[in-house]
């Protein structure tokens, strides 16, 4: 589950990457740097619900810690890069990274990142996905019913029962 989280982590920050390059491109001469930065908290929340929405099964992810995890996880390696290239590549202060994250002084990203923390839970919720571990730890693992219950590793079916 953890090499495939962070696969989709991966693949959510070059999504974002990209999308950042295309604000770039062409919303911010248009609108101006702040305001285009604003608009691109939105479509980068677009784009993460909508990566997650398809290749959230994928992760394998079963149950509340397990979704909160994955989240933890992306949260992490997009705070990495966005420091990271705000810092290195872009050579922004320490003020204006905190800026970005900062709702009184316009920044909007803080938002981005908590959407980006809860998403494997709220599209695991609106898909019905499973959010609950079973106690062997897979929500997947057929856990028997009435008619056919699990013994061991093994499902008896009623034609094999003992009458």
């Amino acid at each position: 589950m953890i090499l495939r989280a962070c696969i989709l982590g991966v693949l959510i920050m070059a999504a974002e990457v990209l999308q950042g390059i295309l604000r770039v491109r062409f919303l911010n001469r248009r609108v101006g740097d702040r305001r285009a930065r604003q608009i691109g908290v939105f479509t980068g929340s677009a784009i993460i619900l909508v990566i997650t929405w398809f290749c959230l099964p994928w992760v394998g992810a079963a149950g509340t810690p397990e979704l909160l995890a994955v989240g933890v996880l992306w949260l992490l390696l997009m705070l990495g890069l966005d420091v990271g290239f705000g810092r290195l590549v872009f050579r922004a202060s320490w003020d204006r990274i905190v800026a970005e994250f900062d709702l009184r002084r316009g920044g909007l990203l803080g938002l981005g990142m908590l959407l980006l923390l809860t998403a494997p839970l709220l599209i695991a919720k609106v898909r019905g996905l499973p959010r609950t571990s079973s106690p062997a730890g897979n929500a997947f693992r057929f856990q028997g019913t009435a008619d056919h219950p699990k013994i061991g590793n093994f499902t008896t079916l009623p034609a094999f029962r003992r009458v």
